[in-house]
């Protein structure tokens, strides 16, 4: 076998074996790896916009300050349409998380997390304007302050997912997922964060794919649609 086609090959399973490690997907499948970030460093990627960040036990810790009269928040840019984002967080004492998405003139999509559950919603993009955030289903289930949990969310043209992952072996009706469609999420982005109220929650191994369709994805929609509560 030539060098060079021994290497592609090699890319090409290599690739296919770290795939086979990470949770499943629904709505897409993973293309070529946009991020990858332990968060267990410092990086001038990252700007704290609100809030006291730092790193404590190998992971990003923010917390929120009270002279800020806003939510402790931390972003980065990141240029990407269709995507795969997965994370680890700690709630601790926070009383709400959020991941957070945007485009180059505001608010996009998150996912918002506490003690008692997520849910995934469209954001207001204007502010002000005509514009409002959409709710997609809430999920209600218990999310322990002091244990890691990995969050993974799926963007593909106007749909999102957000779910919480569990053993693969758990069956598609009983999977903790909040899905929605909006115009507004097929946008491009430019920008993504982390945002928490209260004293402290930690995250870490932030990955972000480029994401393709899941040929599979309306199917298991339509079992979704059925399943799932306002």
């Amino acid at each position: 076998m030539k060098p060079q086609l021994f290497l592609t090959t090699l890319l090409a399973l290599t690739l296919a074996h770290a795939q086979s490690l990470q949770p499943a997907t629904l709505m897409t499948t993973r293309a070529e790896e946009l991020l990858n970030d332990t968060l267990n460093a410092a990086s001038s990627d990252w700007k704290a916009a609100k809030g006291a960040w730092q790193i404590v036990d190998g992971a990003l810790q923010g917390a929120e300050l009270a002279k800020d009269n806003h939510p402790a928040a931390y972003r980065r840019n990141l240029n990407f349409q269709d995507a795969v984002i997965q994370f680890d967080f700690k709630l601790e004492a926070a009383k709400m998380i959020t991941f957070s998405i945007n485009d180059t003139k505001g608010h996009v999509a998150r996912v918002v997390i506490n003690a008692k559950g997520f849910q995934a919603r469209k954001d207001d993009h204007d502010h002000e304007g005509a514009d409002k955030a959409v709710m997609f289903n809430r999920v209600n289930t218990p999310i322990t302050a002091s244990t890691w949990h990995t969050m993974m969310l799926e963007i593909h043209s106007t749909e999102m997912l957000a779910r919480l992952v569990t053993d693969d072996a758990t069956p598609l009706e009983k999977m903790p997922i909040s899905f929605g469609q909006h115009e507004m999420i097929g946008v491009a982005k430019t920008n993504i964060g982390f945002t928490l109220s209260g004293s402290s929650a930690s995250f870490r191994n932030l990955q972000v794919f480029k994401a393709l369709e899941n040929t599979t994805w309306a199917a298991t929609k339509q079992k979704l649609e059925g399943l799932k509560k306002p």
